[in-house]
């Protein structure tokens, strides 16, 4: 501060708070503030602190003054040690009497015949035009009161109170299993956007002129779309935002393409049916949301019952499956593409001889129009209108919440382009689980060689 005019400056920054204090004690405009405004305000507050505890200051300068006469007095043997200890106490508590009594002695006639400390503190107190009265007792009732008034109590606002609905397992889903083949318009057996008519998303605009809808290629069972009972009144639920099922069990049936998306009820109550089955297949699964997660989407980890020559499922399918179940990063960099060109998403840059095209590509990274989609690869989009939004949300439902933003796909959604660096962790995640897989082939396998050889040596009976 030495250089403060010459060669150093000082640079002020308040919050729109302290900007509104600054004007009204010094009656200027926001925008004509300077630092002569700010050092007035400083100075004034100041001030107003030092008036505020001035007389806590006095108070604690009398009872320090009273204790070290008191100490005098015992050292003189003026006053016994019982008599010095009280002294040396303060009331803890006082009553209404002695902090606002209209009869209390006042401790500025009281203290002008004692000792010339007290004298100087009076003086003191004076100067700066101050009634000491019992304004000391009175601040430290408020500060113990302020403090006592300090409570927090945290709320944690849970999901409307709802009756679940009874699990039901309806004969078209018997027969699914027992054929393979879905009933003609079956009502246990639905489209996978149906189960989101109840929720907030149920008002989202599926183009009629569009030949296929959200979700075309994956089916949901009434069961499983199906969690809590319909009410009535003030606390109506008929909101299943908070009631989302997630999705668990696939049943795949090698007489028809698209994915059955079963209950945990139904899966257990069906298992048995499942495996004598000869058409029907039940595969666990579980969306990925987290990088070092193994991803259950090739529906291969475990099967009920167990096909060693089941065919990969199409890419088509599974990223539907992965969309619809929340699934928040991709196995690879083609199920990244295969997912933009499902949704018409074309966050690339545009090639020099398709500038012209580029008014057709919104913000989001959506395509309108044939020829643009054509040109860009993108004709089975499945969207005729922009699915960015409703995606947000409807993963935002499947989040209970959290946030998705840095996630692959929070990163589509919000149009920014992957590249092969951000699948990095994915593919040493997935090297090492195989690299996993043989080490533990190869430790069985050396297991099982010098058990026989155990076995071998130990039945071994030399000829006599």
């Amino acid at each position: 501060m030495r250089k403060l005019g010459s060669t150093h400056s000082v640079f002020f920054v308040a919050s729109t708070e302290l900007v509104g204090y600054i004007s009204a004690a010094t009656g200027v405009v926001d925008g004509q503030i300077t630092s002569e405004h700010v050092i007035d305000w400083s100075i004034q507050e100041t001030l107003a602190q030092l008036r505020t505890y001035a007389p806590l200051w006095a108070h604690q300068g009398f009872n320090f003054d009273d204790r070290n006469t008191s100490w005098e007095r015992y050292k003189q043997g003026v006053i016994s040690a019982k008599n010095f200890t009280n002294a040396l106490k303060e009331k803890e508590s006082h009553t209404l009497e002695d902090l606002y009594g209209i009869g209390h002695v006042d401790p500025k006639n009281e203290q002008r015949h004692h000792s010339g400390l007290k004298q100087a503190i009076q003086d003191r107190y004076e100067e700066f035009g101050l009634n000491p009265s019992l304004a000391a007792r009175t601040q430290e009732e408020h500060e113990r009161e302020v403090a006592q008034e300090k409570e927090q109590e945290r709320q944690i606002e849970r999901p409307p109170a709802a009756v679940p609905g009874a699990h039901i397992i309806h004969p078209d889903v018997r027969s699914l299993v027992s054929t393979g083949v879905i009933p003609p318009q079956s009502p246990a057996i639905i489209p996978a956007f149906h189960c989101l008519r109840q929720t907030a998303l149920g008002e989202f605009p599926n183009n009629k002129a569009s030949s296929r809808a959200a979700f075309s290629r994956i089916l949901v069972t009434d069961d499983f779309a199906r969690t809590i009972k319909k009410t009535s009144g003030k606390k109506a639920t008929s909101m299943l935002d908070d009631f989302l099922r997630p999705v668990e069990w696939i049943l795949s049936s090698s007489e028809q393409p698209r994915l059955i998306i079963l209950s945990p009820f139904e899966a257990n109550e069906l298992i048995d049916d499942v495996r004598r089955s000869k058409y029907v297949t039940l595969h666990p699964y579980g969306a990925r949301t987290s990088r070092m997660m193994r991803s259950f989407e090739d529906l291969q980890s475990f099967m009920v019952p167990h096909r060693s020559g089941l065919p990969p499922f199409p890419s088509k399918v599974i990223a539907e499956l992965n969309l619809f179940a929340g699934q928040l990063y991709f196995q690879s960099v083609d199920t990244y593409e295969e997912t933009c060109r499902m949704l018409g998403l074309y966050l690339k840059e545009l090639p020099e001889d398709l500038e012209w095209y580029a008014d057709a590509i919104r913000p989001t990274g959506f395509v309108q129009g044939t020829d643009a989609r054509g040109l860009l690869g993108l004709q089975e989009a499945q969207f005729s209108n922009c699915p960015v939004e409703f995606l947000r949300n409807f993963i935002g439902l499947r989040r209970k919440g959290q946030g998705f933003l840095p996630t692959h796909l929070g990163q589509v959604l919000h149009a920014r382009e992957l590249y092969e660096k951000d699948f990095g962790e994915s593919l040493c995640f997935s090297s090492l689980h195989s690299l996993n897989t043989n080490v533990s082939s190869l430790i069985r396998g050396r297991f099982w060689f010098l058990w026989n050889l155990f076995v071998t040596v130990s039945t071994y009976e030399p000829a006599i």
